[in-house]
């Protein structure tokens, strides 16, 4: 019986050999031997674990228009003397021993001409009757010609309306005059001056003398 043939085994080295012969050969031969196609690899890519976070950029705030707010009025009350002078809310320009009554009101029972202007409340001072000659004051109308202003002319006491154009202001209480010019005149604001804050905080006792050692 014969013995069976073992498989042909070509070297690796002899392929290669072949192929760089074939290749120099062919174009002796009038072959034209074509190329293979280079294979790319693939390389898989195991997918990530976890979750894929997507930062978006932040949004946004819509635009909004809103009215600006006007200025807070400061809230104090009407300071009257003898019912027809607008004073300042420090009263330093009257002395103490010249105040002959006091009267303070709130609400409805302030009369209905300073209403308007005593929505915080209301206190009348009667003077006694040499203080009232030494205190130096303006109608609304020296107000007007020391503006100049022409045509029509309102008038209001820090954005409250003066209803009364019988009132005078004390002179050394008004801090500034702000004019509006209006389709039919002007608006004049009048604005009172503001004592500046107390050195010493209130309750305290000052004792006046000299300390002996």
């Amino acid at each position: 019986m014969p013995e069976p043939c073992e498989p042909l085994r070509t070297p690796a080295r002899t392929l290669v050999g072949a192929t760089l012969i074939a290749l120099s050969v062919g174009p002796a031969l009038g072959q034209s031997i074509t190329p293979l196609a280079p294979v790319v690899p693939t390389v898989a890519v195991p997918p990530r674990l976890g979750a894929v976070i997507t930062r978006s950029p932040p949004a946004q705030p819509a635009a909004t228009t809103q009215p600006r707010q006007a200025a807070q009025r400061p809230s104090r009350p009407l300071i009257l003397l003898d019912s027809t002078i607008i004073a300042g809310p420090g009263l330093g320009l009257l002395n103490p021993q010249d105040i002959a009554s006091i009267v303070v009101e709130r609400g409805l029972k302030v009369p209905a001409k300073w209403r308007g202007l005593a929505a915080d409340g209301f206190i009348g001072i009667t003077l006694k009757p040499h203080a009232r000659r030494l205190l130096k004051t303006e109608s609304l109308q020296d107000i007007r010609k020391r503006l100049k202003l022409k045509g029509p002319v309102r008038y209001q006491l820090e954005g409250r309306p003066i209803d009364d154009p019988t009132l005078r202001i004390a002179t050394a209480a008004i801090a500034r005059l702000d004019v509006q010019p209006v389709t039919d005149g002007a608006v004049v604001d009048i604005h009172l001056a503001v004592p500046p804050p107390a050195v010493h905080p209130p309750g305290t006792i000052l004792i006046r003398g000299v300390a002996s050692s």
